[in-house]
Formats: structure tokens, sequence, C-alpha cells
């Protein structure tokens, strides 16, 4: 059993308190688009299933008052999140990550990537 997180986390050797991310569970189909604010999540089941040696492009774009979040994998939007889950207060720090959690086997399980990107754009002139 496992758990794969990519996305902004706060933690990523348990679960996050804060995070926009997606996630999969071995014991589910589907990648989730993942809401964590101060521990409550929303998980949205994305109808993207999990396909072994298969590239997935993930983006999670956060609006500029953080008041909504788009999921998409592959350019297509496979979530929108407008939930009171989204963490937007100065005190909730996230950063870009990904990891695996693996909870029971002794398999080998290889979570690679081929680039991670952050970008930001202002609103406002700097």
């Amino acid at each position: 059993l496992y758990t794969v997180r990519v996305g902004f986390l706060d933690n990523i050797t348990t679960t996050p308190t804060d995070g926009l991310y997606f996630q999969y569970d071995s014991t589910s189909a589907n990648w989730q688009a993942v809401a964590i604010d101060n521990g409550v999540a929303t998980a949205t089941d994305t109808g993207v299933p999990w396909v072994l040696s298969t590239w997935f492009r993930f983006n999670v774009e956060v609006n500029a008052d953080a008041t909504s979040v788009v999921y998409k994998n592959n350019g297509t939007t496979v979530h929108t999140e407008t939930g009171a889950n989204i963490p937007n207060t100065a005190s909730r720090n996230v950063g870009v990550g990904a990891f695996v959690i693996k909870t029971a086997g002794s398999t080998d399980i290889d979570l690679l990537f081929g680039y991670v990107g952050l970008e930001y754009n202002f609103t406002t002139s700097r």
C-alpha cells in the first residue's frame, strides 16, 4: 500500500496539514485533487486513472486571492476547488513537493520526474 502526492505541500513525511495537490492512494482507481487547510481536507476524484509507466503533466493553478484552485492533467481541467479548505492566510505556508509514502509491502516504488516548475504571475506591478 502506498500514497503519492504531487503539488503544493507543507510536509513530505506524513499527511500535510496544508496543501493543494494531486494524490493517488493505491487502494483507489483514480487520482484525487486535494485541498487541505489546517488539517481539514477536501479530496475530489478527478476521473484520471493511475496507469503504470505513464507520464502525467499536473498543474495546480491558484488565483491571486487564493479563493479558487484549478487542477489540470495534461492541460485539461479535472477539478476546480472554491471551498473553504484552500490555505490562504499568511501562517499557512506550503512549498512545491512530491513524494511516495509506502505503508505496507516490500516491493520498490519509483516516482520519476521529467521536470518540476513553479510560475508566479503578479497581479500588480512590482
